[in-house]
C-alpha cells in the first residue's frame, strides 16, 4: 500500500513539474547545498496546486495518526518558504485544538524565529519540511529548538520526500523520534568540480535559469531535451 502511495505521488510530482530528472529534461540541477544532481524536487509548482497540498497533508496525517501522535503535536515548526503552505494545509486537518504554526527563517545565514513568534511552553513539536537531502535544514531547526528550553519536545520530523543516499540520521545525542517520509527516492549529489554531468557538458539549471558551475546566472535561455536552445 505504501509502495502504491509512493508511485502515485511520484507520478503526480512528474505531472506538475515537481520532479525533474536529467534523463527526461536534458538538464542537471544546482541544489540548495551548492552541489549538483540529476534528480531534483522543486515543490513550488506542487505547493501552488491545492489538490496536491491536500493529498500530501492527508497522507502525512494518516502517518501521524498511525504513530499515535495526533494529540502529541502542539506546534508545527517549518522553514520559510519551503514548508509554509504544506504546514498550513496539514494544520487544518488536526482534530480539536489546532497546532500553532511557527515559521523559521534564515537571517544573515543563521536560522531564527522572528515576526513576533516563539516556541510556546510544553507543546510537542513537529518539524515539517518539503524534502530531506543531507539533513542540513533539519539539524539547524533541531538546534533552534534547543534555544527554547521552555518549549516542548520534538515528537516527529515530517517531509514529503527523503532523497538522501544514506537515509534519515538523528542528531548525535538527541532523543529518538519518528521520521515520516511519503517518498523514498535516493539521489546522489556532487561537488561542482567532481560532477560527471559537468564533465559531459550537460546544462546546469537553478530555479528555472541556466547557471554556471557555481550557480551564478548566465542566461534565461530554455533548453529542450536534446539540449537545443529554444
Amino acid at each position: 500500500m505504501i509502495h502504491n502511495r509512493q508511485e502515485t505521488l511520484l507520478e503526480r510530482c512528474r505531472s506538475l513539474g515537481v520532479l525533474l530528472e536529467t534523463k527526461h529534461t536534458g538538464m542537471h540541477y544546482y541544489t540548495a547545498g551548492k552541489e549538483h544532481t540529476d534528480t531534483f524536487f522543486q515543490f513550488t509548482p506542487g505547493c501552488a496546486d491545492a489538490d496536491f497540498r491536500r493529498t500530501v497533508a492527508e497522507e502525512q496525517m494518516d502517518e501521524i495518526g498511525r504513530l499515535g501522535l495526533m494529540y502529541e503535536i502542539g506546534v508545527i515548526l517549518t522553514p520559510a518558504l519551503g514548508g509554509v503552505l504544506l504546514a498550513g494545509t496539514l494544520q487544518h486537518l488536526f482534530w480539536g485544538e489546532k497546532p500553532l504554526l511557527v515559521i523559521a527563517e534564515k537571517v544573515g545565514g543563521v536560522w531564527c524565529i522572528r515576526r513576533g513568534q516563539k516556541l510556546p511552553s510544553n507543546k510537542g513539536i513537529l518539524i515539517l519540511d518539503d524534502a530531506y537531502n543531507k539533513g542540513t535544514t533539519f539539524h539547524a531547526l533541531h538546534a533552534l529548538c534547543d534555544q527554547y528550553p521552555e518549549g516542548g519536545p520534538i515528537v516527529a520530523y515530517c517531509t514529503i520526500v527523503d532523497r538522501s543516499p544514506q537515509g534519515f540520521v538523528h542528531p548525535t545525542g538527541a532523543q529518538m523520534f519518528p521520521f515520516i517520509s511519503l517518498i523514498r527516492y535516493p539521489a546522489e549529489s556532487y561537488p561542482p568540480m567532481l560532477c560527471p554531468y559537468e564533465k559531459q557538458g550537460v546544462p546546469l539549471e537553478k530555479d528555472g535559469t541556466l547557471v554556471d558551475i557555481y550557480g551564478k546566472r548566465i542566461g534565461t535561455e530554455k533548453i529542450d531535451v536534446d539540449n537545443t536552445i529554444l
